[in-house]
């Protein structure tokens, strides 16, 4: 996870509770955040999903970019955690914001341009965009900034006119 995010997260105390009450909350409490965590159902899944959600709580997310700060976080901790854990394709049905963040995220990840067609074959997700060497030096934070700015200066298919 540290070497995916590349910052530290805080450390939590984390309470388990009946799995009937189907609860996952991170509350503040006076010696700092708690998890209560209860839920029924697959314990890879909910590992993942919480995780999920200590990683989203740590990043203080803007409902303005929020769907920018989901799809990043849907291809770390949902696809490429579970992928590496499991060793099965996670990347089967990608959003399209997810789709259009994804070549910067192997950027990210420090994938070389020459190795780009192995994952656009294995994952089957292809894609033409400029390489951006500087990505793969970025920490979580630097990375959502660029997606948000990469998405509110990239044209939208309703957004242009045909003629």
């Amino acid at each position: 996870i540290k070497e995916l995010l590349r910052v530290d997260l805080k450390s939590y105390k984390i309470y388990v509770v009946d799995k009937r009450l189907d609860v996952t909350d991170i509350v503040k409490l006076k010696d700092g955040k708690s998890i209560i965590f209860g839920r029924e159902g697959n314990e890879k899944d909910e590992i993942i999903d919480l995780l999920y959600d200590i990683i989203k709580s740590e990043l203080g997310v803007s409902k303005d970019n929020e769907y920018i700060v989901d799809a990043v976080l849907n291809l770390i901790v949902r696809y490429e955690i579970r992928t590496r854990l499991e060793d099965k394709n996670y990347y089967k049905n990608l959003s399209n914001i997810e789709r259009e963040i994804y070549p910067y995220f192997l950027m990210y990840m420090g994938v070389d341009e020459k190795d780009f067609p192995k994952y656009e074959e294995k994952y089957n997700i292809y894609f033409s965009v400029p390489y951006n060497d500087k990505l793969k030096n970025m920490n979580i934070f630097s990375f959502i900034d660029f997606c948000i700015k990469k998405e509110r200066y990239t044209p939208k298919i309703e957004e242009i006119e045909v003629l």
